[in-house]
């Protein structure tokens, strides 16, 4: 398993294009906006990679390299100063070899993703104004996320640098 350097993360981008969920997580962290490291398999064209931002990883290409795949449950299972990971791994065939290494040790589940059907969200008209009296939709802007960040989204402060970087690139709406 080797560790790229940030210059070198494009070099591996197009092992996540065909995600078909939590695609934003090692994208971010590819494009240089997200906060994470990137390994491989192998220094000369990769065949497998894994994106690490902070408690959201992303394993991705030839599930087939076992090794690898032993070398990322380990360091995940050993890193110091984290208490938890969430991990997704594509294509599905890397759920076996997974499953090999971590056995039961690590509980599964799976997340839902949605996706917006525009033709659906139009039918809904003016859906904000029914919105209860007293409530308002908002943008999370730097100063709401800041909030947010101490209160109700705290492994959000692992994710995104700082809350300004959050306005400048990340996106976000509540009911207040």
């Amino acid at each position: 398993m080797l560790e790229l350097q940030p210059s070198d993360y494009h070099d591996i981008a197009y092992l996540f294009e065909d995600l078909p969920y939590g695609i934003s997580i090692p994208n971010s962290v590819i494009a240089g906006i997200g906060s994470g490291r990137v390994f491989v398999n192998r220094a000369a064209q990769p065949t497998a990679a894994f994106v690490y931002n902070y408690g959201a990883c992303t394993l991705a290409g030839n599930a087939k390299d076992h090794a690898f795949a032993e070398q990322v449950c380990r360091w995940l299972l050993k890193y110091e100063g984290q208490d938890y990971f969430i991990l997704y791994a594509h294509p599905e065939a890397w759920e076996g070899v997974l499953e090999d290494e971590f056995g039961t040790t690590v509980p599964k589940l799976r997340r839902l993703d949605f996706d917006l059907n525009p033709s659906k969200f139009a039918l809904l008209g003016g859906w904000y104004n029914n919105i209860p009296a007293g409530y308002e939709l908002q943008r999370i802007d730097e100063v709401l996320m800041q909030q947010v960040r101490k209160m109700v989204f705290p492994y959000s402060q692992s994710y995104w640098r700082s809350a300004a970087d959050f306005e400048r690139h990340g996106l976000g709406f509540c009911i207040m």
